[in-house]
């Protein structure tokens, strides 16, 4: 199963009474290598595990209050954007990524309604970029775009 140190990193988090930061790497992403996890094809190629990551979180996340729900919460939102982002801009079948986002969309509705209200505004968006066959290199050149930033971000285009 890949992906879920996501669930190693929120749960212990969120239960902890106090956290003590520490300047160590126990594991590091080798951006750019293809046989990395994180890497896009390999993202969609294991989008099941992610699936299964994302049901497990939710199950879980359900069970905690007040801080420690947001917190897991958000964390559930962040993976949850890039199982959307996996579906609908690296999937070559358009229709398939739109069928897949919007089942997991329709179980956050139904089973963690807060983060699919974190989530639906970011699902609209990325499921007009794939009916408009902008993928995933599209996408990231709008994020870098200077334009993108002046207007997300405010700052100058300096």
């Amino acid at each position: 199963m890949f992906y879920e140190d996501h669930e190693y990193a929120t749960f212990p988090c969120s239960k902890a009474k106090s956290i003590l930061p520490l300047d160590l790497f126990i594991y590091e992403y080798r951006i750019g290598d293809v046989t990395q996890s994180v890497s896009a094809a390999n993202q969609l190629k294991r989008i099941g595990h992610t699936e299964t990551v994302l049901k497990r979180m939710t199950a879980e996340g359900k069970s905690f209050t007040g801080a420690a729900a947001l917190y897991c919460a958000k964390k559930t939102h962040l993976l949850l954007l890039s199982f959307l982002v996996t579906s609908l801009l690296c999937d070559k079948n358009r229709k398939a990524g739109r069928q897949r986002a919007d089942e997991m969309m329709s179980f956050m509705d139904k089973e963690y309604h807060e983060v699919y209200e974190m989530s639906k505004k970011h699902c609209k968006i990325l499921k007009t970029l794939n009916r408009l066959h902008i993928g995933l290199t599209g996408y990231n050149r709008i994020l870098n775009s200077k334009l993108y930033n002046k207007v997300r971000h405010n700052k100058s285009f300096d």
